[in-house]
């Protein structure tokens, strides 16, 4: 039920903000390849504070509970940027594995527990109060348009949209073509 309720929403939403969905495409700094695409010195200089960024597809594959050694080391730079009490994991499937992933190799990076799932915004809303920061001083970085940047889009906080998320068909293939599907009819509607 509470699924239902929460497409409903996303569907509301998503026709509210259908103009902002239509400028993606001419707005280029909203969106990219992958994560390693994002350059975290250009972002402190864009005057982002803290970030928010989802883990399926753009930190991992699904259901992994390990990232790529090439996120990792991506991860880590950011790190060297900004402090790890700036930096939150925005999953609508924050699991025990990548908790205890986190722990061990990026302690202080924090999940988001206890708000409504993606696309509402209360996570972001709940970064924004824990960081004191304005909303659009809050980055969003997700590869799903009806979950993380819709939520940006409702929360008024910004976002980058990951056009070419990680995958991994070998390891889940029926979760992986689920996700892509999801994609195909989130692009086709909405770009």
């Amino acid at each position: 039920m509470l699924f239902i309720k929460r497409m409903g929403y996303a569907i509301g939403q998503a026709k509210a903000h259908r103009g902002a969905f239509a400028k993606l495409h001419e707005q280029t700094e909203k969106s990219c390849a992958s994560i390693l695409d994002i350059d975290p010195v250009a972002l402190k200089k864009s005057g982002i504070k803290a970030l928010a960024i989802d883990y399926d597809g753009v930190l991992a594959g699904h259901d992994a509970p390990n990232m790529r050694p090439y996120t990792q080391a991506w991860l880590q730079k950011l790190l060297e940027i900004y402090p790890p009490e700036h930096v939150f994991i925005l999953s609508n499937k924050p699991s025990q594995d990548r908790k205890a992933y986190f722990k061990k190799h990026f302690p202080g990076v924090g999940f988001v527990r206890g708000q409504a799932k993606k696309p509402y915004p209360d996570g972001l809303l709940w970064i924004v109060a824990q960081c004191q920061i304005e909303k659009s001083q809050l980055l969003m970085i997700d590869d799903r348009l009806l979950t993380g940047v819709l939520a940006a889009l409702v929360a008024k906080c910004s976002f980058v949209w990951i056009k070419n998320p990680y995958t991994n068909y070998h390891k889940r293939p029926l979760v992986e073509g689920i996700f892509f599907l999801l994609r195909k009819i989130e692009r086709a509607l909405l770009l």
